[in-house]
């Protein structure tokens, strides 16, 4: 016996959808009988095959199979009483009796569609695929106007692993019906099996904006969006690994641009790819692509100020026009939503560290200091606040509070790099050297393009008297800080720091 747990958890299920639509499907097919059919008297087995619709309205399953053998011992030539008692076995899950009542039903009228495409569903269950894709065909190729023909004839192709064939099926489907929530979700596994995550995701969103109650398909784009965090993460890793191999690389910069682009971060994007303009400053496709990103983030910040500007003035709402605002630049506007935000809801924590953000942008670091104190207040376990406490401490010369702060952020999230890297700067302040070197190894493990960390580690391992190494981290930030112009200050200073080491007789070789 074939089981619906054969496909993956992903895939909206023939048997699924039976109970779901059996009885729409009852009265549907009253509508294909001649109207003539429909005598009322007691002895007929039209007025028996009514009563086994009611009954099945009513979930009486038992009583609906009575009624239609009654129809059929009335009329065995009636080849719909048949069809009825084929689908009230289906929906007790009896598929031999199921099987029989619909064959029969097909010998009676070999050109009913609906009976082939029932004869396809049983034979899904019972995992006689061949017959139940000739089933399939057989009632698509004699109504091919029928959309759910098309989705459960795409549903065996997608058991089988024919996903080029079950996509087509699918597409079909929503082409006769374009709201067809189950043909997106199923389109979005078979995209999803395919490794294209982003088809995949929104075919998801497209099924749940036509049945925002599908838990399966929220499950199932969660679980995919996840997947794209992790595959962007890949990528960014390998072009990151690729510039500290070749930082005067262009490419290299643009590859890693993009990823950052396609996967939603669009500052750094951005930031990344007029590094790839400066290397290569009279490139068209340089310029072309730093072009396009910003102004497709351009487009995006303000659609989406349009979307939330349209909205009533909620907290949520106002918080996340400052968001975007902030996106774009405008500090004070960023900071007046935020603001205002606060005031209806003032223990909401992602608003008081977005103000925190808009704040420390402005140079007014006492105020954002307070702004991440309050959203540490509503929420300990906030750990970017946690990590923005820290930095600015660090930056005040406060190094036993940025370390508490710092400790506690890499406690509740120990994969952001930035945690790492300030605290390494707290760890160094404090003259906690080798904490400090592994704070920032940690941090280039996790960007391995993260150039102040080249520079900050050389100092850790100099002023542990390890001179050779130390030279090799400041030639590493001298590489990598070629290219980037804000990193100028910073490149003179180490060129000094390297000529000095050098004419202490330090090895210059990088290994």
């Amino acid at each position: 016996m074939y089981h619906a747990s054969c496909i993956t958890h992903h895939v909206s299920h023939p048997r699924a959808l039976c109970s779901t639509i059996l009885l729409c499907s009852l009265l549907l097919m009253l509508c294909l009988l001649p109207l003539c059919a429909f005598a009322r008297t007691p002895d007929s087995a039209q007025y028996a095959i009514q009563q086994g619709i009611r009954f099945a309205q009513e979930g009486e399953m038992e009583s609906a199979i009575q009624a239609f053998q009654r129809a059929i011992q009335l009329n065995p030539q009636d080849a719909s009483a048949h069809f009825y008692l084929s689908r009230a076995y289906q929906e007790t899950g009896e598929l031999e009796a199921a099987l029989k009542a619909c064959q029969t039903a097909i010998q009676l009228y070999p050109d009913f569609a609906e009976a082939h495409s029932d004869l396809g569903k049983i034979y899904h269950r019972r995992g006689q695929f061949a017959e139940a894709i000739r089933a399939y065909q057989k009632a698509i190729a004699l109504k091919p106007g029928i959309a759910m023909f098309h989705y459960d004839l795409g549903s065996v192709y997608h058991t089988l692993g024919r996903l080029s064939d079950a996509e087509t099926e699918y597409q079909n489907a929503l082409r006769l019906d374009p709201e067809f929530a189950p043909a997106y979700h199923n389109l979005g596994a078979v995209y999803q099996r395919q490794g294209d995550v982003n088809a995949a995701i929104d075919a998801f969103q497209q099924a749940l904006k036509r049945d925002p109650n599908r838990a399966d398909t929220r499950k199932a784009l969660a679980e995919t969006e996840k997947e794209r965090t992790r595959l962007f993460h890949q990528v960014i890793l390998k072009y990151q690994i690729a510039i500290t191999m070749q930082p005067d690389s262009a490419e290299n910069y643009r590859r890693l641009g993009l990823a950052y682009y396609h996967s939603g971060r669009w500052d750094e994007a951005v930031e990344v790819l007029q590094v790839a303009l400066h290397l290569e400053p009279d490139s068209k496709r340089r310029q072309t692509d730093l072009a396009k990103v910003t102004r497709q983030k351009e487009a995006y910040v303000r659609k989406m100020l349009g979307i939330y500007t349209r909205q009533s003035d909620t907290p949520e709402a106002q918080n996340t026009r400052g968001a975007l605002l902030l996106m774009r630049g405008d500090l004070e506007t960023a900071a007046r939503s935020f603001r205002l935000a606060l005031q209806t809801s003032p223990d909401d924590a992602r608003a008081w560290l977005n103000l925190g953000k808009a704040l420390y942008q402005q140079g007014k670091s006492a105020e954002a200091m307070e702004a991440f104190y309050q959203a540490v207040r509503c929420r300990p376990d906030l750990a970017e606040a946690h990590r923005r406490l820290g930095a600015i401490a660090e930056e005040q010369g406060k190094p036993e509070e940025a370390i508490r702060h710092l400790e506690t952020a890499r406690t509740l999230n120990p994969n952001d790099m930035m945690t790492h890297y300030h605290l390494g700067l707290a760890y160094q302040r404090k003259g906690r050297l080798m904490d400090a070197i592994s704070a920032y190894q940690t941090a280039l493990r996790l960007k391995p393009d993260l150039t102040l960390a080249y520079l900050y580690l050389g100092d850790a391992y100099v002023q542990r008297g390890d001179r050779r190494v130390g030279l090799r981290f400041y030639q590493k930030f001298l590489r990598l800080a070629t290219p980037r112009p804000e990193f100028r200050e910073y490149f003179a200073e180490t060129q000094v720091k390297v000529s000095d080491l050098l004419a202490q007789g330090g090895d210059g070789v990088i290994k």
